[in-house]
């Protein structure tokens, strides 16, 4: 399932862009599509209400063009797209479409974005020397780090780029050595 709407997040997208790009929009529908996905995130009620088969397609398009209408600042060509996924009952894939949507223009800008979890915060200048390694294997011109803090972590870090994550964890490490011992008694 995750990835049919993944495939047709990035259809819808491209779409998108390709208008966005022709009419010179990109800029803006990209904030303006990042405010939705930040109200959807803060709101997961929206998200179901999008997804709920008791809604007609026009129901749910005259609330698109209720709440997302060009008069409240919404971009013409966002509203346009909200109103074609409304009308083909996909407004619940915006989740997905907003996050594809990211994806396609950090890989046009040569950007990438990665997450670094640990157990204790770590200094801004750790953090920069991370992102400048990132960066330079990834070949990317930007690599953007987020230091989340995870408190179920030992310690360690993990890193998620993209869809690797690469576990240097101490419990990682405890559960490889615990492994290796336990596959020398065996043999």
């Amino acid at each position: 399932m995750k990835d049919s709407i993944s495939t047709k997040a990035r259809v819808y997208v491209e779409t998108l862009m390709a208008v966005t790009d022709e009419k010179g929009t990109t800029a803006e529908v990209d904030r303006a599509l990042l405010g939705v996905a930040r109200m959807l995130t803060k709101n997961p009620e929206f998200t179901t209400f999008f997804r709920t088969s008791t809604l007609s397609a026009i129901e749910k398009r005259r609330l698109v063009e209720d709440v997302f209408n060009p008069a409240k600042g919404v971009p013409v060509h966002l509203f346009n797209f909200l109103r074609v996924l409304a009308d083909r009952h996909d407004l619940g894939a915006l989740p997905a479409i907003a996050r594809e949507w990211q994806r396609l223009l950090d890989e046009r800008a040569g950007r990438v974005r990665f997450k670094i979890y640990s157990a204790l915060p770590i200094e801004k200048a750790e953090i920069d020397r991370i992102a400048a390694a990132v960066g330079g294997v990834m070949k990317k011109k930007e690599a953007l780090p987020e230091a989340v803090v995870d408190k179920g972590l030992l310690g360690g870090v993990v890193f998620q780029i993209e869809d690797v994550r690469i576990d240097g964890s101490v419990k990682t490490r405890l559960d490889r050595m615990r492994a290796r011992l336990l596959e020398s008694f065996t043999l």
